[in-house]
């Protein structure tokens, strides 16, 4: 490791490369999954207006307002180009591993470290660190997968807080620099709590960095970090209502602390035990990832998984609290053990960041690897002390031992990220890999086949929708879109058994307008006029602000004719979906029809506003400004 005594700025620019090459290979990869509602279909992004203070966007997603923000500024700059989502996705992740080697480097000046050892090597621990964060594959769906970079961008603010702060206490400069660099951290503070919840355990760490790394009496250094404490009020003050009565502001609270969930709060605690085991297998070996884990409920803590994963995290504790012990213990040696304090602190920051989704607050997905990508740099930050702290122990003859087992190490987890990245090449690629890796789980055999009939391989998608039913009979997307495939295929009798079934298992009292108006537009695509009429009156009348029966039923009038009715069902979708491109689109061709081509140059217009990149509206709008008073065919 004496090899790597080189200046950071050589460091700074091999973890850049580093991490623009491994993720070179996925910059053209399409959105996926969340990505289409969070996206793609997100009316919100559109207009940048929503995201200034009290908009539209901070309505509907107060603690994840920043990170939406930044989605809507991606669209301003290139509306759905997909390569700029990953551009900024890549850079923000270097950054974040940049910011772990600046911690690095600035928690060795702390009075508990700025003696040891471990300050001379400051800089071979901060480049581990940073190097396995960059280059470990488990990292891959926090970098790779658009949306969540609500993750990533959310552990960045987390990072800079933590730096500043650093900054701020070990600065002996100007007070205006100071409380530059104060002021700094509380906003990056903030900042991070307004892009996701993850961020709300910020104040412990920063409480748990300074009882580590600083000393002094607590009663003068525990009030420096009330302000930041106060920081992460932001999350429960934006999610609840206090202006309610107390009964209705605890209610809230139940609902706010469970995400599209009704598991049991412990149910959900001694999963997460098993799912925890995953994780720091992953993390030790990351072999057969996955976008969609498989993962049991466990309702008992004798459960022997749930034993098991328990013993792993006591011992994690234990090895913690002997990290702890050895950086604290009074002896000649302290000065070559204080390195064991930045370990006991990267194993605590790996407890503490997987707390939020890893605990009592239930969430329907019960694992993902994006959740691991804050806790990890707890893992690498102790990896690269401990590491060091290792080869210090076994002695110099060890060091090119260790370094060469690094190197390699290194390369195999750099080559496992490119290869996991080819996985995101297609939506069929990624579904086909996860349903291979979760056979008994009804959503990737679903998703895998609206995948193959998105690329009109309707004979492929047959077998993963039928499997897709038979794990989940209650399932009413896998009837539909089976369904659609048998429409695709000219097999009606099976197709509208399938439709049936949907609706026998639908009901619109419970809200299931999707379903009704999909199996709508299957009933016109089989010539059924008018059972796909009536279905779209049901819905319309039970929902007529739902605008996707508005445009359905506008595309059956369209088909059969009726030009003037389906005028006015375009128009009503554009009403409640002003930035409905299709529907624009479909309202232009219709006016066009009736020979309206003012009117229809406007739809075309505002259709190719909305989406710029599309060729059709743009070759409808040419031909409508030469269209005069000639038919539209």
């Amino acid at each position: 490791m004496a090899a790597w005594s080189v200046r950071p700025t050589a460091h700074v620019v091999f973890l850049a490369l580093l991490g623009a090459l491994l993720y070179l290979n996925v910059l053209h990869a399409p959105f996926v999954f969340d990505d289409y509602d969070s996206i793609v279909k997100n009316p919100l992004i559109r207009d940048l207006s929503n995201y200034v203070w009290n908009g539209r966007g901070y309505s509907v997603n107060p603690t994840r307002v920043l990170g939406y923000a930044s989605f809507a500024i991606n669209y301003q700059i290139s509306s759905l180009n997909v390569v700029s989502y990953r551009i900024v996705n890549v850079l923000v992740h270097i950054f974040n591993a940049l910011l772990l080697y600046s911690l690095v480097h600035l928690t060795v000046r702390t009075p508990i470290l700025e003696k040891s050892t471990a300050a001379d090597r400051a800089s071979v621990i901060a480049f581990v660190a940073a190097l396995l964060f960059v280059v470990h594959p488990l990292n891959t769906e926090a970098v790779t997968y658009v949306v969540q970079r609500l993750t990533s961008l959310a552990t960045m603010f987390y990072l800079l807080a933590l730096v500043l702060y650093a900054r701020w206490r070990l600065a002996a400069g100007s007070r205006l620099a100071k409380t530059s660099l104060y002021a700094g951290g509380l906003a990056a503070s903030a900042a991070a709590m307004v892009t996701k919840e993850i961020a709300f355990t910020l104040p412990v760490m920063m409480a748990v960095y300074e009882l580590c790394f600083f000393t002094g009496r607590l009663r003068k250094r525990l009030p420096l970090l009330l302000p930041f404490l106060a920081t992460s009020l932001i999350i429960p003050l934006s999610l609840l209502s206090l202006d309610q009565p107390i009964g209705q502001v605890l209610s809230d609270v139940t609902q706010v602390t469970r995400v599209q969930s009704t598991l049991p709060r412990l149910d959900y605690l001694a999963t997460q035990f098993v799912v925890l085991g995953k994780y720091l297998g992953l993390l030790l070996w990351p072999s057969r990832q996955n976008l969609d884990h498989d993962v049991s409920v466990h309702r008992s803590f004798t459960d022997l998984p749930v034993v098991g994963s328990a013993v792993l995290l006591l011992g994690l504790v234990a090895f913690l609290s002997r990290a702890w012990w050895l950086s604290s213990a009074r002896s000649p040696a302290r000065t070559d053990r204080a390195g064991w304090r930045l370990v006991a602190f990267g194993l605590a920051w790996f407890l503490v960041t997987l707390s939020v989704e890893s605990t009592v607050v239930p969430i329907v997905d019960l694992m993902f690897e994006h959740r691991m990508y804050l806790p990890s740099v707890g893992c690498f930050l102790a990896a690269g002390a401990g590491g060091w702290m290792v080869v210090q122990w076994l002695g110099s003859r060890a060091r090119s031992l260790g370094t060469a087992l690094f190197v390699v190490v290194a390369a195999l987890l750099s080559i496992l990220t490119v290869e996991r990245n080819r996985v995101w090449a297609s939506e069929v690629a990624l579904w086909t890999d996860a349903a291979a890796k979760s056979p008994h789980k009804a959503r990737p055999h679903l998703n895998l086949g609206v995948a193959l009939l998105s690329e009109n391989r309707a004979e492929e998608a047959l077998a993963p929708l039928a499997t897709a039913i038979r794990l989940d009979p209650g399932g009413l997307a896998g009837y539909t879109n089976l369904g659609a495939v048998f429409v695709r295929l000219g097999r009606r009798e099976e197709a509208a058994a399938l439709l049936e079934r949907a609706l026998r298992l639908a009901s619109l009292e419970a809200g299931d307008v999707e379903t009704y108006t999909n199996v709508a537009a299957e009933y016109a695509e089989l010539g059924d006029t008018p059972r796909a009429m009536e279905l779209l009156r049901r819905v319309i009348d039970a929902r007529p602000d739902y605008p996707d029966a508005h445009y359905v039923l506008g595309n059956v009038y369209s088909d059969s004719g009726s030009l003037q009715e389906a005028v006015g069902e375009y128009r009503e979708t554009v009403r409640w979906r002003p930035e409905y491109a299709d529907a624009h689109n479909n309202l232009g061709i219709a006016y066009a029809r009736l020979g309206n081509v003012r009117e229809a140059e406007a739809e075309f217009r505002t259709a190719a506003r909305l989406s710029p990149d599309d060729e059709e509206y743009r070759s409808n709008l040419s031909r409508c400004a030469t269209l005069g008073k000639g038919t539209w065919r």
